[in-house]
């Protein structure tokens, strides 16, 4: 139970820390940055489902409370601006990074992460959504590659890219209702996303 603690606070840290940072550097900006309870709600629940899964134990679980709160906070500036802030991507890219050079990621895989992140940014490029989604997704990706053996991890990017698809489509529906006009507007992908990596390992752990 102290586990499951820490983790949520972990992640509700990341969550605050990166919100402190926005307040900082970005002046200009006229964000609404007030946390609501669902946000921190949407932490604890997601840390509970880390907690849960069996196999994931010691640093994995740590880091992955630490992609929780990332999750979050992506989820949270996307809603509330439909912007998302590259400097926490590319921070969390890095935590990847280290995550894999302490797991020992088997590097065969490496090549297929590779490939993910490029098929990503063209999405992105394409207009398929955000060049902002393509990086959490670059995020997602490395994390993924973590937890997944060479043969699955196609399988499980295109699991999570359909289920985040999915996901954004119900949470926009919910919110605005149905019109051509309503589904032509841009809608936050990320909270997407952080739903999908969630369902995922729900159903493969």
């Amino acid at each position: 139970m102290a586990e499951l603690i820490l983790g949520t606070l972990l992640a509700i840290g990341v969550l605050l820390v990166g919100i402190k940072m926005i307040e900082n550097f970005d002046v200009g900006s006229t964000i609404d940055l007030d946390v609501g309870f669902l946000y921190y709600l949407a932490c604890g629940l997601s840390v509970y489902v880390v907690w849960q899964v069996e196999g994931i134990s010691g640093f994995n679980f740590w880091f992955l409370c630490g992609l929780v709160g990332y999750l979050v906070l992506s989820s949270f500036t996307d809603i509330k601006t439909l912007l998302i802030y590259s400097l926490f991507n590319y921070v969390f890219f890095i935590v990847g990074v280290i995550y894999s050079i302490i797991n020992q990621v088997d590097v065969s895989g490496v090549p297929i992460m590779i490939g993910a992140v490029v098929v990503f940014w063209l999405l992105g490029v394409i207009k398929v959504y955000g060049a902002g989604d393509a990086e959490i997704f670059a995020v997602v990706a490395i994390f993924v590659m973590n937890l997944s053996v060479p043969s699955d991890y196609i399988l499980n990017l295109l699991l999570i890219f359909f289920l985040a698809a999915i996901s954004s489509l119900v949470l926009s529906i919910s919110r605005m209702g149905v019109t051509k006009e309503k589904l032509r507007t841009k809608m936050p992908f990320a909270p997407g996303i952080a739903i999908a990596v969630m369902v995922w390992l729900v159903m493969f752990f």
